[in-house]
């Protein structure tokens, strides 16, 4: 079977992937200096957004 590669992240998971805690991913995403939508009460952060600004 073939592995899919995630789209998007939950804010666990951003935070282990920027190497950051939990509570200053939350703080960046509440300043907008993480890119991100809102569904309901979930947030999700788009790989691809998140590698296009992490390149700047």
């Amino acid at each position: 079977m073939k592995k899919i590669e995630k789209a998007t992240f939950n804010v666990d998971e951003t935070a282990e992937y920027l190497g950051i805690g939990r509570s200053l991913c939350y703080r960046m995403i509440k300043e907008n200096k993480i890119p991100h939508l809102k569904f309901a009460n979930r947030i999700v952060v788009s790989k691809v957004k998140l590698d296009e600004m992490l390149s700047k």
